[in-house]
């Protein structure tokens, strides 16, 4: 990637620009250098092109200083019977039956708000019953979408923590980034995701031990 766009991109935009250079050519060669049309063309077809340039460098500006703050820091581990999760991911807890990862209960809030806690995991049969509020002292907090925070960037912040306290004993930054306008052309038709930076680490997993976890 150069000045925030492919070689990809960089190609798109000079083959688009093939036929504008070749225009200009030709009114230079019609008019002379120094006519009023030559340069009245030359600058209105340069407009879109410093434009798409000028996108593509302020997005690569910015999302460099999003990536020196995208970072995983774990401060401390527990061990608990449980947590509470605020972020939709009841549909995830089925993967825990067997009680392999040693939680006895998770508390989750659904999609409309409500607070319920899940338990049994190492039992045949999964209960789920509504409470009124979070008993699990460690919330883990993210958010169900990433934040829009500039221009073609957005990011995600993932926290755990000790609702006693209100310590952050766990924290991951990532960062997303769209492509500028040039590489859409392409970027759409091979269904790409967003580039991203910052650990791809679980922190519920390193910072959460579950009391009866099997090794």
């Amino acid at each position: 990637m150069f000045l925030g766009l492919t070689w990809l991109g960089w190609a798109i935009l000079i083959a688009a620009y093939v036929p504008v250079a070749l225009l200009l050519g030709w009114l230079a060669h019609r008019f002379s250098w120094r006519s009023t049309a030559f340069g009245a063309t030359a600058i209105v077809t340069a407009i879109p092109f410093g434009a798409a340039i000028a996108e593509a460098v302020y997005v690569e500006y910015n999302w460099r200083a999003l990536c020196a703050t995208a970072t995983t820091e774990i401060k401390r581990q527990v061990v608990v019977e449980g947590f509470y999760d605020d972020g939709f991911r009841y549909s995830g807890w089925n993967s825990m039956r067997g009680g392999k990862d040693g939680f006895r209960y998770v508390e989750w809030k659904d999609k409309q708000g409500r607070i319920w806690r899940s338990e049994g995991f190492d039992e045949p049969h999964l209960r789920t019953v509504q409470i009124d509020k979070p008993t699990a002292r460690y919330h883990w907090q993210m958010a169900p979408f990433s934040t829009p925070i500039g221009h073609l960037l957005k990011k995600r912040d993932d926290k755990i923590v000790d609702s006693q306290t209100g310590e952050i004993i766990a924290r991951r930054v990532v960062g997303y980034r769209y492509p500028a306008f040039v590489d859409r052309f392409w970027w759409q038709w091979f269904d790409a995701p967003p580039q991203t930076c910052g650990s791809g680490r679980d922190i519920w997993s390193e910072t959460l031990i579950g009391v009866d976890r099997k090794e």
